[in-house]
């Protein structure tokens, strides 16, 4: 009776066990699963960029949203994203180029960059984004410094919300190509708002009363 009852026993650490194993296995599937995903979302964000940097329009502006989560089957993972630049010397005969980055990390852990996608550029990238306190309240300035760059976080409070990005390409009087960067809020499906800080941007860009020149 006793060897049958550890026997039993036995058998119920063995499922513990394999049940254990089996649980972590796949949550670390998932989760390399949802890395990926989002790395698929930074690439197709950095080609989309490449596409509109390469051609040769004088002036181009995209709107580009992002999803508030990165899904997988019945699992979901929050997260921002950000977007920076760095700028490589020339080497030899290369020009110097500017490389856009699109980075991201979990929601969880925002100190940690689980996923990242660059695009290599001749342009100049500039970011601006909206100051959020102090008397330029609610008006918009270029970001400057060495780690340049703007935040979206498309599961924020309404308030905080920033789930799309503008991508402004123009060809300035010198023939230098600019690319301007700058997040907005796509709320409730209504792209008023992104319209209303394309105008403000273009205005803190070009001057008062000034738009980008695609408009």
């Amino acid at each position: 009776m006793l060897g049958f009852t550890l026997s039993k026993f036995s058998l119920l650490i063995l499922v513990i066990s394999i049940f254990g194993i089996v649980s972590f296995f796949t949550l670390h599937l998932t989760d390399s699963l949802k890395v990926k995903a989002l790395n698929d979302l930074l690439s197709h964000n950095s080609s989309i960029a490449s596409e509109m940097m390469s051609s040769p329009s004088y002036c181009d502006i995209l709107l580009v949203k992002i999803p508030e989560t990165v899904t997988l089957s019945a699992s979901e993972m929050y997260y921002i994203m950000r977007i920076s630049s760095i700028s490589a010397p020339p080497i030899g005969e290369k020009p110097a180029k500017n490389y856009l980055i699109f980075s991201a990390a979990d929601r969880k852990n925002t100190d940690a960059v689980i996923a990242s996608s660059s695009s290599p550029t001749t342009a100049e990238i500039i970011f601006y984004k909206r100051n959020s306190e102090g008397p330029l309240e609610g008006t918009y300035s270029r970001v400057t410094g060495d780690n340049a760059g703007i935040l979206l976080d498309p599961s924020a409070r309404s308030t905080e919300l920033s789930d799309a990005f503008y991508l402004v390409k123009e060809i300035n009087n010198d023939g230098k190509t600019q690319l301007y960067v700058f997040p907005c809020a796509i709320s409730g499906g209504l792209q008023s708002i992104c319209d209303n800080v394309k105008t403000a941007v273009g205005a803190a860009v070009h001057g008062q009363g000034k738009k980008f020149k695609c408009g």
